[in-house]
């Protein structure tokens, strides 16, 4: 075979690759032209122009397609598409909605436990203090109570003494 029939063959399966919609080199979506297919070959820019029976066969299938692809069907996809992209952003607002929602009950339950937390810390720093005043009170009874009994001690030694 001949380089001019291998590219011959290479554009022929690139443009039924195409037309069965399993391109393997440009998107399934890319409209049929002749630089479609000869990047789906993947030849050069204008390779396809050196044989112009191929040539007017893509022209050929192209303008059946945009024949056969009237209005109404491209507007239904459009129509198509706009609904679907509307469905999947109502989901996910309503899906970010809930979630926020439970953020927010979740805050309020924090925000209540941190105002018992800070209650209880403000009891216990007071009965701290008022068993800090206590417990100096008693360390002063404690200390008097020391001296009366060291006083007493001595008085009833003096008193032994004197015996």
């Amino acid at each position: 075979m001949t380089k001019s029939e291998n590219t011959l063959i290479r554009l022929e399966a690139a443009l039924e690759r195409i037309l069965a919609g399993e391109p393997k080199h440009i998107p399934k979506n890319r409209k049929l032209s002749i630089r479609a297919v000869e990047e789906e070959a993947n030849l050069g820019n204008g390779s396809c122009h050196y044989y112009s029976e191929f040539s007017s066969k893509v022209r050929t299938l192209k303008n059946k397609q945009r024949s056969s692809n009237t209005q109404q069907e491209i507007d239904k996809e459009h129509t198509d598409s706009l609904r679907s992209r509307a469905a999947n952003e109502k989901r996910i607002k309503e899906k970010y909605r809930a979630e926020n929602e439970d953020l927010k009950r979740t805050i309020q339950q924090l925000a209540a436990e941190h105002h018992q937390f800070n209650e209880l810390v403000r009891r216990h720093k007071a009965q701290s203090k008022q068993l800090e005043r206590e417990n100096k009170e008693l360390s002063v009874a404690l200390e008097s109570t020391r001296e009366e009994l060291t006083q007493l001690k001595r008085e009833r030694i003096i008193e032994f003494n004197k015996k």
